[in-house]
């Protein structure tokens, strides 16, 4: 979020999630003078980012993340991947992005 959305008063919890895809909004930390910082302490989180030990709260981000993922295989592009006609036990490139990097990957 902006901070003009931020100083606008628009709703903002860290971890809630306004579109239903498990993706929450974030802010870059300096974005707003008091505004939109957030503090993770590794525990169980309610959407405002509050700490929370209740089953509720555990529940909700368990199937908020189990939507995040389902979202980012929507997202997120397909490897392509390349085998050599080479003889078997000699190495082969693993395409992983669009833009042609890869790395060799040798079967023993």
């Amino acid at each position: 979020m902006s901070a003009d959305e931020l100083e606008s008063g628009k709703n903002f919890g860290r971890y809630l999630d306004v579109d239903g895809d498990g993706i929450p909004y974030r802010t870059i930390p300096g974005t707003h003078p008091s505004k939109g910082a957030f503090f993770s302490r590794g525990t169980t989180r309610n959407p405002y980012a509050k700490y929370s030990e209740a089953g509720s709260d555990y529940v909700y981000n368990m199937e908020r993340l189990r939507r995040k993922f389902e979202t980012a295989k929507e997202l997120v592009p397909a490897p392509v991947i390349q085998q050599s006609k080479s003889p078997p036990n000699t190495c082969h490139l693993l395409r992983i992005d669009r833009s042609g990097h890869g790395r060799s990957l040798c079967a023993a």
